[in-house]
C-alpha cells in the first residue's frame, strides 16, 4: 500500500504544482533548468510508477508490462498536465516540456532495468513478486 500511496502523492503534487500561475515560481537561473525539472520530477514519478505497478496484485497486464506501461503512463498523464497548464493563467502548453517529461521517465527506466541486472539475486526493493525482465 505505501508503493501505492506514495505514486498518488505525486501524481497529485505535480498536478497541483502546475495549477500555479507562472509568476509564482522564481526565475529560472539558467535556460535549461526547467526541462531539468521535468526530467527530474518524471524521473521521480516513473520510480514510484514502477513500485506501485509491479507491488499491485490485480492488474497482471500492468504488472507484467511495468515498463511499457510507466512510459505510457507518464506520457499520458506528462501530455495531459501539459494541456492542464494552457488554461492556466500566465502557464503554457509546451511541447519540449513533455519531451523532458517523457525522457525522464525513459531514463528511470533504464536505471530501474540496470539496477534490477545487477542486484537480480538480492533481495531488494526492485524486485517484485512479477519479475518484469
Amino acid at each position: 500500500m505505501k508503493y501505492h500511496i506514495l505514486f498518488a502523492v505525486l501524481c497529485i503534487v505535480i498536478f497541483i504544482e502546475s495549477s500555479f500561475p507562472s509568476d509564482s515560481f522564481p526565475d529560472k537561473s539558467f535556460e535549461i533548468e526547467d526541462k531539468l525539472v521535468h526530467f527530474a520530477i518524471y524521473f521521480a514519478l516513473s520510480v514510484s510508477a514502477f513500485l506501485s505497478f509491479t507491488k499491485q496484485k490485480k492488474l497482471s497486464i500492468i504488472r507484467e508490462n511495468a515498463f511499457v506501461s510507466i512510459i505510457a503512463f507518464t506520457a499520458l498523464y506528462g501530455g495531459l498536465d501539459e494541456i492542464h497548464q494552457y488554461f492556466v493563467p500566465g502557464r503554457n502548453c509546451d511541447f519540449y516540456d513533455w519531451i523532458a517529461n517523457i525522457a525522464g521517465s525513459f531514463i528511470a527506466v533504464l536505471a530501474i532495468i540496470i539496477l534490477k541486472k545487477m542486484f537480480k539475486n538480492k533481495n531488494n526493493i526492485f524486485n517484485s513478486d512479477y519479475d518484469t525482465n
